[in-house]
């Protein structure tokens, strides 16, 4: 098989996933974004998010490229192409993750800390 088909098809494998990833949590991330920040604002940070995920895993993915002359199977190209995509790709939702958690108000209440009487 061509180099560059391996490749443009290890892109395309890694694009697929990341834009499934997205999708999946972009209904929600929508709606939690929209009541931290507001409509626009909302809607800005949701497609930021999206464009960073899918972006970082195709760096990651184009990065992972093997050199011209090496000879190995296809497959073996392809799926080092998706695990670094995969790679870059959880790392960005982590780094997301970590910011979009620190911002989340606490969604649990501190119970009062019972009132302490001294000892005799």
């Amino acid at each position: 098989m061509d180099a560059s088909l391996v490749s443009l098809l290890g892109l395309g494998t890694t694009v697929l996933v990341a834009a499934s990833i997205v999708a999946y949590l972009g209904s929600p991330l929508r709606r939690w974004l929209a009541e931290q920040n507001g409509g626009h604002r909302g809607e800005f940070w949701a497609a930021y998010f999206n464009v960073i995920v899918v972006l970082v895993a195709l760096v990651f993915a184009l990065l992972s490229q093997s050199e011209p002359g090496a000879r190995r199977p296809a497959t073996l190209a392809v799926a080092q192409q998706v695990r670094w995509g995969l790679l870059g790709m959880t790392l960005s939702l982590l780094v997301a993750g970590r910011i979009l958690r620190r911002k989340a108000p606490s969604s649990m209440p501190t119970a009062a800390a019972p009132a302490r009487t001294p000892l005799p």
